[in-house]
């Protein structure tokens, strides 16, 4: 049997009791105390890198929008570009085939016309190459019939002048009558890209022993205001 007598004094125990107890409380406060300060310490370094990353967002949202200010300069001057080229295409209109000119006046020749020459060129300034090609031999109406009528100095021929801006067709040739080319020219008034259509000249002359009718066609080469092509 174990028995335990104590002989310290009752005040002494109960002093010991209580130093206990506050020595449990010190430790819980000082564990609840370093808890607290370890959670702070993380949410201020969470704060600091908060903080750390927002500055540098908005540093690169500054640059960014310096950058985008730059690029809308250059994109509403390519949008002026674009607006002035749309404008000058619509005031120069559709370019003219001219190889399509050339053949559409070759297949509405009259069987009583000759063509010596076709001339391909403009108005002023400039140099442009011939549209179409060497015609010798074929000056005669719908393919060349009764061509050997004419010298040979006066066979067909299509060469180069100087062009510019306004392009002209130049028409040279012979035909039986005045009516003829009266005639021939309100049919080249259907020409693709043919307008004004105007004789120049309109002579009889004596070639062998027949009179002929020497003439010179002009009429202006474009495809008119916005996109127009001529004749149909």
């Amino acid at each position: 049997m174990d028995i335990r007598i104590n002989l310290l004094p009752p005040e002494m125990i109960a002093r010991h009791s209580r130093w206990r107890r506050q020595r449990r409380l010190y430790l819980a406060g000082g564990a609840g105390l370093a808890v607290l300060l370890a959670a702070h310490a993380v949410l201020f370094v969470t704060t600091q890198l908060v903080n750390h990353n927002v500055n540098r967002l908005i540093k690169e949202r500054q640059a960014i929008e310096g950058e985008v200010q730059a690029y809308r300069k250059f994109s509403e001057m390519r949008a002026r570009v674009a607006e002035i080229e749309k404008l000058l295409q619509k005031a120069r209109g559709t370019p003219v085939d001219v190889k399509r000119t050339l053949a559409e006046i070759s297949l509405r020749i009259p069987l009583n016309v000759w063509l010596t020459e076709i001339t391909v060129g403009g108005k002023e300034g400039g140099k442009s190459p011939a549209a179409g090609a060497s015609a010798e031999g074929t000056a005669g109406g719908k393919g060349g019939q009764a061509g050997g009528a004419l010298p040979e100095s006066s066979q067909s021929r299509t060469k180069a002048v100087s062009a510019g801006k306004a392009m002209e067709v130049t028409i040279k040739g012979w035909a039986f009558g005045h009516s003829s080319v009266a005639l021939w020219l309100e049919d080249l008034e259907k020409v693709y890209g043919l307008s004004d259509v105007q004789c120049q000249l309109s002579n009889s002359e004596k070639l062998g022993d027949n009179f002929m009718t020497r003439f010179e066609i002009k009429a202006n080469l474009g495809p008119g205001p916005a996109g127009e092509a001529g004749g149909p």
